[in-house]
């Protein structure tokens, strides 16, 4: 029983690190899509 408990929360916690993870990385490409749209409306040239 104890163990398919510790599996049952790592099995949480890995879903909830790559919920977060995903999150983030969506949150950073969204950031730097409205980046390279500030740059170009302005006329620099947007090199990543």
């Amino acid at each position: 029983m104890a163990n398919s408990a510790k599996a049952l929360i790592f099995s949480i916690q890995e879903h909830t690190r790559v919920l977060t993870m995903n999150h983030h990385r969506a949150l950073k490409k969204r950031q730097q899509v409205m980046l390279v749209r500030s740059a170009t409306e302005v006329g620099v040239v947007a090199s990543y």
